[in-house]
């Protein structure tokens, strides 16, 4: 109870408490609440990072283990899993590669967010006819910004939701899908191969092959040759 338990409410009740704040990163037609959403993500991703290479936590967690406590298969599986986990922070590493996993995950966490400000800040509009978006509800073509006798559609989900999902028209659902796919540019390509490198070297630090074995682990599959 005042050990695993205790574990599991901390992160409970925090993720409660400031959920709503990132949420609005994501949701927000405010840029400046889209801006404090994304530093709400960044800092609880860092403090979920943190507990997780607790050492003192850690040393808790394997005295617990060393006591043989009656769990039930709950139990058992939370605390499997919560020391498997710190296995995977690198706590069994020496002080130095434990540091630089610190940094990775914190450069990994800052990357991830300006991904999805490059997304969310995207100004692509694709053009079409209104025979393009036939199908289309004419509520939803009643909301939408027009040029001339074209339509406007921005990369939004209501946009992307609508056009995606009943336009009658392949190559319209080809151009819209094809729009969204190419959201943050170059900028997100950079980002991407910074990620990459960094989750290889976060993965072999550890002692897996890549990447794909680590964040496979915890996954139904298991491996990436599953």
């Amino acid at each position: 109870a005042n050990t695993l338990i205790a574990i599991d409410d901390a992160m409970a009740r925090l993720f409660e408490e400031v959920r709503m704040v990132g949420f609005m990163a994501d949701v927000s037609t405010d840029p400046a609440e889209r801006a404090r959403g994304r530093v709400a993500q960044s800092d609880l991703s860092n403090w979920f990072d943190r507990l997780a290479k607790n050492e003192e936590v850690f040393r808790a967690v394997t005295e617990l283990e060393a006591l043989h406590p009656e769990m039930s298969p709950a139990h058992r599986k939370f605390f499997d899993d919560t020391v498997r986990d710190y296995r995977r922070s690198g706590l069994d590493l020496p002080d130095d590669q434990r540091e630089r996993l610190v940094v990775i995950d914190e450069k990994i966490n800052e990357l991830g967010s300006d991904f999805g400000k490059n997304i969310a800040d995207d100004s692509t509009v694709v053009f079409f006819t209104k025979e393009e978006l036939r199908g289309v509800p004419e509520s939803f073509l009643g909301s939408m910004k027009r040029t001339g006798d074209l339509y406007i559609a921005d990369m939004k989900g209501p946009s992307l939701g609508y056009i995606l999902g009943y336009c009658e028209v392949e190559s319209s659902r080809q151009k819209m899908g094809a729009a969204a796919g190419l959201r943050g540019g170059q900028r997100n390509v950079e980002i991407l191969e910074k990620l990459l490198s960094l989750r290889h070297e976060r993965a072999t630090m550890l002692g897996y092959p890549n990447a794909a074995a680590y964040v496979l682990e915890t996954k139904v599959a298991k491996t990436p040759e599953t």
